[in-house]
């Protein structure tokens, strides 16, 4: 059973959320590498529930997910990263485990960010004009895991 009803993963959600946990989570421990992944993953459930499965609803994918602008600094178009981000090849250690992690969130089915759709590192980033960020004060925390609090 998939974590998404009826929802046929491809191989461009891979390898966007490989992308993604890669660089948004690379220096994490497993465990907060898998956690990423089930952010995408619950961002993508839950639009598809509230949009009764509509492709109109901003992350009817995971690739969509992770590529909404503003939503993973990964690919902030001013971001070092997003460059970093589209030269991984699949050779790439880093791809590779967070090709992994994805896909143990998705086989797996568990969720350690219990439901969380959001999370931010705790570090406070220097581009950040004020931190936590705004919106956390409007969701409820689920967990810590490394270095990324998580909410829903």
């Amino acid at each position: 059973m998939t974590p998404i009803p009826n929802y046929v993963l491809m191989i461009g959600d891979i390898d966007i959320a490989a992308r993604t946990i890669a660089r948004e989570a690379g220096n994490e421990p497993w465990e907060g590498q898998v956690a990423v992944a089930e952010v995408l993953i619950n961002r993508v459930r839950i639009a598809l529930a509230n949009g009764k499965g509509k492709a109109q609803v901003d992350d009817h994918c995971i690739a969509a997910a992770c590529l909404r602008r503003l939503q993973f600094s990964a690919w902030n178009l001013n971001d070092p990263n997003r460059a970093k981000a589209m030269a991984m090849t699949g050779a790439d250690p880093w791809y590779r485990k967070a090709e992994k992690a994805f896909m143990e969130a998705w086989l797996n089915g568990s969720d350690l960010t219990r439901g969380a759709t959001n999370y931010f590192t705790t570090k406070r980033p220097s581009y950040a004009a004020s931190w936590p960020p705004a919106w956390a004060k409007r969701m409820r925390h689920t967990v810590t895991i490394g270095a990324h609090e998580f909410y829903a």
